[in-house]
């Protein structure tokens, strides 16, 4: 059962926070498209290397952490990646080979049996109070929906039985691809360059003629040379996904920052100003 009941205790005391770094690396350190787990690490951790956005990605590390709203990537962690992997590549890899790195925060359900985050299992708690809160706790955030469905289902169950359970199984996010070969022949019919047009279907799926219409709008203009992203889904996103600034655009919608800092960096600027400009 995932409900544990909880009397007079302050749920936020059941979680304890751990830290979680991941580095980008250049597509060549990975270039099969298949990943590679690294099942135990020198202090009994899990490790993973896998092609992600036309690079590799490299994670994660696991330390106990304090709340910050911008966590900061640690040279120590770092290093230990960089450590495991080094014993599965000829090639030397160095921190100067890393493209970007980021580190996220974990809430982790407290275990007063366990010594160490890293044995924390990663699974979500609900909990009910007498006063019918509903509490839930730890999770990640691949298993969101999981969470939702099974929060919604614990609200059906003890505090209005009148609901449904919850229906999510049902239902496609925004951007899904399943009319994906529809998008796909139209695109073709509208001649877009192969390359542009698998990373929009990626990207967009079911959003993509929208974005196309943006397109054609404001024109093929590249933010950065290396990459496909188009001034005109900065358009787009502020107009459909409520970007606010270039941070907004550039880490939560395309991804560049995550994938490459200093190719970021670089359209910045530009990034902010049709932001801040446009009407």
């Amino acid at each position: 059962d995932i409900i544990r009941k909880i009397d007079n205790k302050d749920a936020s005391k059941l979680l304890e926070v751990s830290s979680g770094l991941h580095i980008i690396l250049d597509k060549k350190y990975l270039p099969n498209k298949k990943g590679l787990m690294i099942p135990k690490t020198e202090d009994g951790r899990v490790l993973f290397i896998l092609p992600w956005m036309g690079k590799c990605l490299v994670g994660t590390t696991d330390e106990k952490a304090q709340v910050n709203e911008k966590p900061k990537v640690n040279q120590k962690d770092i290093d230990y990646l960089l450590r495991h992997v080094k014993k599965y590549f000829d090639i030397q890899i160095t921190s100067k080979d890393i493209l970007s790195s980021w580190v996220g925060l974990r809430p982790l359900v407290v275990n007063n049996d366990l010594k160490n985050t890293k044995e924390i299992v990663r699974e979500h708690h609900i909990d009910v109070s007498k006063t019918n809160l509903i509490s839930i706790m730890g999770g990640k955030w691949t298993t969101y929906r999981k969470m939702a469905e099974d929060t919604v289902d614990v609200l059906v169950k003890n505090i209005n039985t009148n609901l449904k359970v919850c229906q999510t199984k049902k239902y496609k996010l925004v951007g899904n691809n399943l009319n994906i070969d529809i998008f796909d022949k139209q695109l073709k019919e509208i001649k877009v360059d192969e390359k542009l047009k698998i990373y929009l279907l990626s990207t967009y799926g079911d959003k993509i003629i929208e974005v196309y219409k943006y397109i054609k709008q404001y024109g093929y203009e590249k933010i950065s040379s290396d990459y496909e992203t188009l001034i005109a889904e900065v358009y787009y996103s502020i107009d459909n996904e409520f970007v606010k600034t270039a941070d907004d655009f550039l880490v939560r919608r395309v991804n560049l920052s995550l994938i490459d800092k200093k190719a970021s960096n670089k359209c910045f600027h530009k990034i902010d100003t049709i932001i801040n400009t446009y009407k």
